[in-house]
This record gives C-alpha cells, structure tokens and sequence, in this order.
C-alpha cells in the first residue's frame, strides 16, 4: 500500500489549524514566554561572549551555547507566537461569523414576530369590531323585544277594552240569588223532570264565561225545584243559538208543556226564546262543572240552550272600531 507524502510543515499546519480556541490561546502564551526565556538567554550569552573577565572567558563556549540556544529558541516562539496569532484571529473570524449568522437569524425571527404581533393586533381590532357589532344587535334585539313587549301589553289593554265594550253592547247576564229562588218557585210542579242545559262553544273566553255563569245558574234554579238537570259545554259547534232558547223532542206533548212552563219561568229574568229543533245525538259534550258531574247521559227530552247574548244595539263607533270608508 502506498502512503502519500505530505511534508512536515503541512502536518505541523493541519495540527495547528485543528486546535481548540482555550488550546491555542494557550499556546500562544506558552510562545510568548518562550520568547522571554530565550532572549534572556540570549543576552546572558553576548555579555559573557564580550566580557574580558578571566572567570568568563573560561567559560566562552558555554556563552556561546547560549547564544545558540537562545538565537534558535526566539526563532521557534516568533513561529510560535506567529502560527497561534493566526489561529486565534482565523477562530475570532469564524465567531464573528456565527454570530453574524446567528444575528441575521435572531433578525428574522424579530421581524417574524413583529408580523405576527401586527396580525395579532389586527385580528384583535376584527374581533372588537365584531363584538361591537355583536354588542349592537344585541341591543337592537333588546329594543324591538321591548317594543314587542309594549305592543303586547297595549293589545292586551286593547283587548280588555273590547271585552268591556262587547259585554255592555251584548249585555252581561246574570241571575242574582233572588232571581234563583223566583225561578224555582215558578217551576215546583216539574219535580223529578229531566232537562239538559247546553253552553254553546265559542273562541271568545270572555263570551264563553259569561255563557257558562248563566248555565250554571239556570242549573241551580231547576235543581232548587227538584228538577233531573245535567249541565253540558259543547266543544264541538253542535249546539248552536243567540240568547237562551227552551226547546223540547218533537211531537212529545208533555215534554212540549213543561218546556213552555220552564221558558215562561225563565222569561221575566233573562230573554228566552223557544227552540223546536231536538239536539240528539250531539257528540263532543262535556259536564260543564268538573266539580259537580253529571248523574246521566245527555238524553234529556227537554233542552236548553244557553247562548251568547244578543246586542242591544252594535255598531262600529259602540265598539270602538273605524267606520268603513263609504264610497
């Protein structure tokens, strides 16, 4: 195998140039000194070489020793002083470049971040943009919830007004205790009668109350006079009337006389009216009292239907409602 040839002074350079910065800085010193050494040496060498004492001229060779010595080793530390010199200002270089590297990189992570910061600073003023536009259609929200809740409270009034109005102008009947008693009275030669008494369906609650009141005091009259009555409400629209009509089963002459007693009774205390039309079979009643059932079916051959009131006199202006615009 054949080895190359590579001069001393090559070795001695790729040795050099292979050392630590701490090494050769110590190097560098180690040099310096070296250079102090053999100068000294060299100085003691000259003055015992020129001196024209007796005791150092027998000792020539040895000054001249030195002088060797000293000129050979100033030689060697200035080749010293010169390679590390070298080595410590090429290693400096080379620091000063990873750290203008390392700076041009700390620079760009600088700028980087300078840019998210300015992305960050801008989302931030899009997202307080946005909860301002949030925060306003809250509020708007808030301000047509509250004029929703104004509109609804003034409909309410509106419609309180209007049960006032449509209970005056059809009238809000009633039947006191006296006019329960009176009732009865007229009507205790009926005891053990069956009569069945209606309440006609309707949408308007404050119509349908009235209605059921009435009944139910039409009740109390006929149970006071001992009378077999069932009360029933309507959820169907079967029974269908204006005011209160009496009406019995066709062609049936006894239940015909007490219908016309029971509505001759009824006549002086609240309007009524005769009904010939018979309501069987009638689905969808109910008692009209939950509290206070029903003993029987709604078979009755008497019946009585309770309505709702008929106006005294409506008009538009009565009930508070525009007039139609006339042509």
């Amino acid at each position: 195998m054949r080895i190359p040839k590579v001069a001393a002074g090559s070795l001695v350079g790729i040795g050099i140039l292979e050392l630590s910065k701490s090494t050769t800085s110590t190097a560098l010193d180690i040099s310096e000194w070296s250079l102090l050494v053999f100068g000294t040496l060299l100085t003691i060498g000259l003055i015992g070489e020129y001196s024209e004492s007796p005791t150092w001229k027998r000792r020539e060779k040895v000054f001249e020793m030195l002088v060797i010595i000293g000129v050979a080793g100033e030689i060697f530390a200035d080749g010293g002083i010169f390679l590390f010199s070298r080595r410590l200002q090429v290693i400096a270089e080379r620091d000063v470049a990873l750290l203008n590297v390392k700076a041009s990189a700390a620079d760009e992570r600088s700028r980087k971040a300078e840019a998210h910061l300015a992305d960050a600073l801008a989302s931030a003023e899009s997202a307080k943009a946005l909860v301002k536009g949030y925060d306003k259609q809250i509020a708007d929200e808030k301000a047509r919830a509250a004029a929703a809740e104004l509109a609804a409270a003034e409909a309410k009034r509106e419609e309180a007004e209007l049960r006032v109005k449509l209970l005056d102008t059809f009238g809000s009947r009633h039947l006191s205790n006296t006019q329960i008693e009176r009732v009865a009275h007229r009507l205790t030669g009926l005891s053990g009668v069956q009569v069945d008494v209606y309440v006609q369906s309707t949408e308007y609650p404050w119509i349908r109350d009235e209605c059921t009141n009435l009944a139910r005091q039409i009740a109390r009259a006929l149970a006071k006079a001992q009378i077999d009555s069932a009360a029933w409400l309507d959820t169907t629209s079967c029974v269908s009337a204006t005011g209160v009509v009496v009406g019995s089963v066709p062609g049936n002459k006894t239940s015909e006389a007490a219908a016309s007693e029971i509505r001759n009774a009824l006549v002086p205390e609240v309007d009524t009216w005769p009904h010939s039309e018979n309501l069987l079979p009638c689905p969808g009643l109910v008692p009209l009292d939950p509290f206070w059932p029903n003993k029987r079916s709604p078979n009755a051959n008497i019946q009585i239907i309770v309505g709702r009131g008929l106006p005294k006199f409506a008009t538009p202006e009565s009930l508070g409602l525009p007039p139609k615009a006339r042509k």
